[in-house]
């Protein structure tokens, strides 16, 4: 997507190890991350003065039963006997 001012584009990319935005000149040069969102971001837009980013990520929401017991096992084994 242009930047507001249509000097740069914005783009996701994963190079950093997570989704983050990145802009670069038209001409590919110059690419530059301009996020650290931890887990990084799904989406993003830029405020028309382009002082903010509105930017969209993952949020979790419940606990997992991992979470609340992370000393049970991934896996449970029965034996029966018969």
């Amino acid at each position: 997507m242009w930047r507001p001012d249509g000097k740069k584009i914005a783009y996701i990319s994963t190079e950093s190890g997570s989704a983050q935005i990145w802009e670069m000149n038209p001409d590919g040069s110059n690419k530059k991350q301009i996020t650290e969102i931890e887990d990084g971001v799904n989406g993003f837009a830029y405020s028309p003065s382009m002082k903010n980013i509105l930017f969209i990520k993952d949020v979790k929401l419940d606990k997992t039963v991992n979470d609340l017991y992370p000393d049970l096992p991934k896996q449970m084994h029965f034996s029966s006997t018969t």
